[in-house]
């Protein structure tokens, strides 16, 4: 008899600080699109793109009196797509 588990790894990540500019371009890029993938460069198969969920985001916002403005996010995300393993 096998016993077969599920798979689905989970992420954390953070932009570091990005322009006003920049964090318009993740937001609307990357926050709001459907469909998004994952390049783990770590992994055992750097090429291949992982389907990801986002589980949960958030950001800073830092402000400054020439009004500059420096937006950090912080990403936390799983895979789409479970993998199974006996």
């Amino acid at each position: 008899s096998y016993i077969i588990k599920s798979l689905r790894n989970s992420y954390k990540t953070n932009t570091g600080w990005l322009t006003e500019g920049q964090s318009y371009k993740i937001y609307h890029n990357l926050l709001t699109s459907p469909m998004i993938y994952f390049q783990n460069f770590n992994g055992n198969d750097p090429q291949r793109l992982i389907p990801i969920n986002f589980t949960n985001t958030s950001f800073t916002k830092k402000e400054f009196k020439n009004t500059h403005h420096l937006v950090n996010y912080e990403l936390e995300f799983k895979e789409a797509n479970i993998r199974l393993r006996d």
